[in-house]
């Protein structure tokens, strides 16, 4: 599977589908300063899988 991984995920992610054979991509690769649509679209566009875990602080 193709994973898109945004710039707010840790390494230890991308290592760990990477050694699982998954075709990691960077969002930093592409342009770090991407929107989530955008990143949203991008996964789309090259049939990738999203996975979100939003974090906001102060909830």
């Amino acid at each position: 599977m193709k994973f898109p991984v945004d710039v707010n995920v840790g390494g230890r992610l991308s290592e760990r589908l990477a050694a699982q054979g998954h075709d990691v991509r960077q969002v930093a690769g592409k342009d770090p300063g991407m929107l989530d649509e955008e990143v949203l679209n991008w996964a789309a566009s090259e049939q990738m899988c999203s996975h979100w875990n939003e974090r906001r602080r102060g909830r």
